[in-house]
């Protein structure tokens, strides 16, 4: 079953305004539901992550993963497979705020919570630095704040 399918079929159950966590390997392989459940929470937490997924080819996954599950917060924790095979940021920085301008136009009321991530020594601090100055610049106009 592909991905898309998966979520899709598992999106009719979903009650909205939970939160949905949109991330890549980190997120996906550890369980995530089990940890939860550890913790009250008093919304729904809905994990949408994809091992290996890059920040480029996540736009082609928010139907499914994030418009689908009408969440009131989406966390997401991008970067860290880029990083393994990119020596500069800049790019990864624009193609990641192109992705929160997406979710952002189709959701405007959806809070969007960015979180630093690890990897490659130097190019990751960078990262989250530049990463950083992109939740400060759109903290207000779009709802981001950086975890």
């Amino acid at each position: 079953m592909s991905i898309k399918k998966k979520y899709s079929f598992l999106n009719k159950l979903v009650k909205r305004n939970g939160i949905v966590l949109l991330g890549s390997t980190s997120l996906d392989e550890p369980a995530v539901n089990e940890l939860l459940q550890g913790f009250p929470m008093s919304q729904h937490v809905y994990n949408r992550s994809i091992s290996g997924l890059t920040i480029a080819d996540a736009e082609k996954y928010l139907e499914q993963c994030v418009y689908e599950l009408f969440p009131s917060r989406v966390i997401i924790n991008l970067g860290e497979e880029d990083l393994k095979y990119c020596d500069s940021v800049t790019q990864l920085i624009e193609q990641y705020r192109w992705l929160l301008y997406k979710i952002h136009v189709s959701m405007p009321k959806c809070q969007l919570v960015v979180t630093t991530v690890s990897g490659k020594e130097g190019l990751c601090e960078n990262f989250n630095e530049e990463l950083k100055k992109l939740a400060e610049e759109k903290s207000k106009e779009m709802n981001i704040s950086l975890y």
